[in-house]
């Protein structure tokens, strides 16, 4: 559904005029995909984390994977995952990759519904960029079941997120929406974390 495309684009935009806010959007069934909150102070809420579900959070070993890119070649430099986002175009433009198209993903994930699990990661870009992140399946379409538009810039910042979904759902992605109709940039990211939140 083309309004699950446009969902992107409209979301990265608004996280420029409000940085941090958060945002949300709707289902194929109706229904409302649950937003998350960015936390300047770092904090993850009451309880503490529990078990680390990202296969590789530091690339400390000089590889990328399980991380990916979509349209988006990744790498490993310096102990950091690294990526040039080459410029999109507005959606409804003709010609070339639509913006929404360019994102760094996790895939295998499974998410249980109403837990909160926090997403906390290092990041910074050569110029300010509004990004989306992301928990959602690709089945021909972009489908999210969580996001939460953000301002990354090249002063590396923490970002942390709670993530809280709807419903259970298992093999999914958690990723970071970054294309841009404005010009191409580098983003350099590290110390990631993806943890559910345990009373206690």
């Amino acid at each position: 559904m083309r309004v699950l495309r446009t969902l992107v684009p409209a979301l990265a935009a608004a996280a420029l005029a409000l940085p941090l806010a958060a945002s949300g959007a709707a289902h194929a069934d109706g229904s409302f995909v649950t937003s998350g909150t960015a936390r300047a102070d770092g904090s993850a809420g009451a309880g503490t984390a529990g078990t680390e579900m990202f296969g590789n959070t530091t690339f400390d070993n000089g590889r990328p994977d399980p991380w990916g890119g979509n349209d988006i070649d990744v790498r490993v430099e310096n102990g950091e995952l690294v990526a040039r986002v080459p410029t999109g175009r507005a959606d409804g433009e003709p010609g070339g990759v639509p913006s929404w198209d360019r994102s760094i993903r996790h895939d295998g994930l499974a998410f249980t519904a109403g837990q909160q699990y926090t997403l906390s990661f290092d990041a910074r870009t050569s110029r300010d960029v509004a990004a989306i992140a992301s928990v959602y399946t690709f089945q021909g379409q972009y489908i999210p079941e969580w996001d939460n538009a953000i301002v990354l810039t090249p002063e590396t910042r923490r970002v942390e997120l709670t993530i809280t979904l709807h419903r259970s759902v298992s093999d999914v992605s958690v990723g970071l929406q970054l294309g841009t109709s404005g010009p191409a940039y580098d983003i350099a990211l590290d110390n990631f974390s993806l943890t559910p939140v345990t009373e206690g």
